[in-house]
């Protein structure tokens, strides 16, 4: 099995690792299988544009909407956040354009008000907390 292969939108592994939030295995795919973090699917969005994206965020809305609201904020974040920084550690640039021509940063400066200095995990923490507080 190829894990760089790309199935019939473009998506290798790593982006459904990362899109399931699986650590462990994005972090194999990126150390031991050296996959590119800037790897594009058919739309052009990589694995960071997916972590970006508001379906990735709903992809965790599998969890009960009250233990989301309770206990299940934080473990949601930190699970978000560490995949984040294994993929930036790997390489993955939050200004590479997708075919629309957005950037990661640019998919969540789509939410409201967020200022352009805030890193890129301050920014998907925020955009996060949002989904999961109007869900």
């Amino acid at each position: 099995v190829d894990p760089a292969a790309k199935d019939s939108s473009g998506r290798t592994a790593l982006h459904r690792a990362v899109s399931n939030g699986d650590l462990p295995l994005a972090d194999m795919l990126l150390n031991t299988w050296r996959l590119d973090p800037n790897e594009a699917n058919d739309d052009g969005n990589t694995p960071l544009h997916d972590l970006a994206a508001e379906r990735v965020y709903f992809s965790f809305s599998h969890l009960h909407a009250s233990w989301i609201f309770g206990a299940g904020f934080p473990a949601v974040r930190d699970k978000v956040k560490p995949v984040c920084h294994l993929l930036r550690e790997a390489g993955a640039d939050p200004e590479r354009r997708n075919a629309a021509g957005k950037t990661p940063r640019a998919v969540l400066m789509t939410w409201k008000d967020i200022p352009w200095g805030a890193t890129f995990e301050d920014l998907l923490y925020r955009a996060l907390k949002e989904v999961l507080e109007t869900m």
